[in-house]
């Protein structure tokens, strides 16, 4: 929730400090076309990620209810923590390689499916890993009926630049 700060006025140690002023915004959200904040920005001092003690999220939600976005912030220790962290993510999922998440991340940036619907961009700046998920089908990701994994459904197009747009827009918070 925003407090009248402009998203971009954060920095980096003041993520660190607070996770959730990295978050993306709900302006920034409705932009993007998710106006209803799903799930209230929360914050965490307690992670299952060695070396990375604070964390954050947020969940937005398009007017339907049928797509939405995540944001998440982790806090980690050292910047080191935060390789292995977004190393880990990369050995537990399923790696999207049609889809590169944009340059102006870096180099750690990755992309990667997470689920029938669910695509993230995990991206690091210095101690703090960034995320953004979005799932382009919110009734299938909550429904887990099925024992077999499904093919993950590819996003369209106007869906990967909205991702993109969201990951960009939550990363000027954490320079």
């Amino acid at each position: 929730v925003s407090v009248g700060v402009p998203a971009a006025s954060a920095s980096a140690s003041s993520v660190a400090k607070k996770p959730i002023s990295g978050l993306l915004s709900a302006s920034a959200a409705k932009k993007l076309g998710f106006p209803k904040t799903f799930s209230k920005p929360t914050s965490s001092s307690k992670t299952d990620q060695a070396g990375c003690p604070k964390a954050a999220s947020v969940s937005y939600e398009d007017s339907g209810a049928t797509s939405g976005i995540e944001a998440e912030i982790l806090v980690c220790n050292t910047s080191k923590a935060a390789t292995t962290a977004i190393s880990g993510l990369k050995s537990s999922v399923t790696a999207s390689t049609s889809q590169k998440p944009p340059k102006q991340l870096g180099s750690s940036a990755i992309e990667v499916n997470s689920g029938q619907s669910t695509y993230a961009i995990v991206w690091q700046r210095g101690t703090v890993v960034g995320v953004i998920a979005y799932d382009a089908d919110i009734a299938a990701s909550s429904a887990s009926t099925t024992t077999t994994a499904a093919t993950p459904t590819p996003l369209t197009p106007a869906q990967q630049a909205t991702l993109s747009s969201a990951a960009l827009a939550q990363d000027k918070n954490l320079k």
